[in-house]
């Protein structure tokens, strides 16, 4: 479409950058790599050591202090959640939001990424 979201035209910088991230195959192979990388992290989380008292704000989460596998898993979380957002919101702004909507992969990418 001429305009992304109802306002970003073609030549618009920001919509051109994500015009080209999202036709980059290097930015996609990071992508895999990300994803290949988190299914790792999720087969070697250890669930065994979870937080276990009831007043801590963080009750059933993971404990990184207990295992180091777990540390791994709580400081990766962060910048795969930023990655995979900006991936996201790339896609969007190059499509628009008519055509990205209409791909079910990436509606699943969306409800999955904000969730």
């Amino acid at each position: 479409p001429q305009h992304s979201l109802g306002c970003l035209s073609k030549q618009n910088p920001m919509r051109r950058c994500c015009m080209a991230l999202e036709s980059d195959p290097w930015f996609h192979g990071l992508l895999f790599l990300a994803i290949l990388y988190n299914t790792i992290l999720m087969a070697l989380t250890d669930y065994r050591h979870i937080v276990t008292d009831r007043a801590d704000p963080q009750f059933g989460e993971l404990d990184p202090s207990r295992s180091e596998r777990n540390a791994v898993v709580v400081s990766s979380e962060a910048p795969l959640v930023l990655l995979y957002g900006a991936e996201a919101l790339a896609r969007l702004v190059a499509l628009g939001g008519w055509l990205y909507f209409r791909d079910p992969w990436n509606v699943l990418d969306f409800v999955v990424t904000g969730t």
